[in-house]
């Protein structure tokens, strides 16, 4: 299945934002916007260049049109924090599925333990294969998000520009 949905976060979660009241003007949502924004970029390591591109575009003036592009990156992080944290319970499910196989104990066939073993054997190559394809969704769906060619040393950063691809280490 496809990541994203329309109107909606990734995988149909709600994306977080600043909270707008009935009062409040356009300058007041706008900062509360870019604040909360800035601080998401702070907690998600968000490559630098992106930074910067919002830093002079939206951020550049305070505007509807600006609020409106502001409000559509705070959606898109939103949706990143929400995948890459389904990454890692996904990734701690299929963990604890791994530990429960280590420690389990089968003398033979005859064993009734043998059907849990081979319940949570299925249960470990489905939880795998979710996780690759999950991966694999999120490092496409949100590449500009993850790698930040800025910390790579200067000379590697010119060869590999065409060829930087995402990985979602555990």
């Amino acid at each position: 299945p496809s990541g994203a949905r329309a109107g909606g976060g990734w995988r149909g979660e709600r994306p977080e934002s600043p909270r707008s009241r009935a009062g409040d003007g356009l300058q007041v949502r706008w900062e509360r916007t870019r604040e909360h924004i800035e601080a998401t970029w702070f907690r998600l390591l968000i490559p630098a260049e992106i930074c910067e591109r919002i830093h002079s575009g939206p951020m550049a003036a305070i505007s509807p049109q600006t609020l409106h592009a502001l409000d559509r990156h705070m959606r898109e992080l939103s949706e990143f924090e929400a995948a890459t944290t389904r990454l890692i319970q996904l990734w701690l499910q299929r963990e604890a599925v791994v530990e429960r196989i280590k420690g389990a104990h089968v003398l033979g066939i005859n064993d009734g333990r043998l059907s849990e073993l081979t319940a949570d054997f299925s249960r470990l190559d489905r939880l795998g294969i979710t996780v690759v394809r999950e991966v694999g969704e999120w490092a496409h769906h949100f590449l500009h998000l993850i790698v930040d060619s800025t910390r790579l040393p200067a000379t590697r950063a010119a060869a590999a520009s065409r060829r930087l691809r995402p990985i979602f280490v555990w």
